[in-house]
């Protein structure tokens, strides 16, 4: 359960997304890099994690298009923020 570092996600990071790797990819990125991943990684935990890193855009060869096309937590924020003063700043008549 320990946290996964920069190295880590880096060597995580540059793991291709097009296709879900196997498990066996894993596996040998482990044994390669295994000066960096903590001692008690195993496979499944790294494929675990990728598909976290993946899931959030965060794979080197996932482009800056793709994450251009989505919006931010940040723009939708603010957006709400904007509709609710326009709310609250619009006359209201009760007749």
């Amino acid at each position: 359960k320990a946290l996964f570092s920069e190295p880590e996600e880096q060597i995580l990071m540059d793991i291709n997304s097009s296709n879900l790797p196997s498990l066996e990819t894993f596996q040998t990125t482990l044994l390669k890099n295994k000066h960096v991943f903590h001692a008690s990684r195993t496979a499944k935990a790294l494929r675990k994690h990728w598909l976290l890193l993946r899931r959030y855009q965060l794979l080197s060869n996932q482009g800056v298009n793709n994450q251009l096309n989505q919006e931010q937590f940040s723009d939708a924020e603010e957006r709400m923020e904007e509709a609710a003063v326009e709310s609250v700043n619009k006359p209201q008549f009760n007749f």
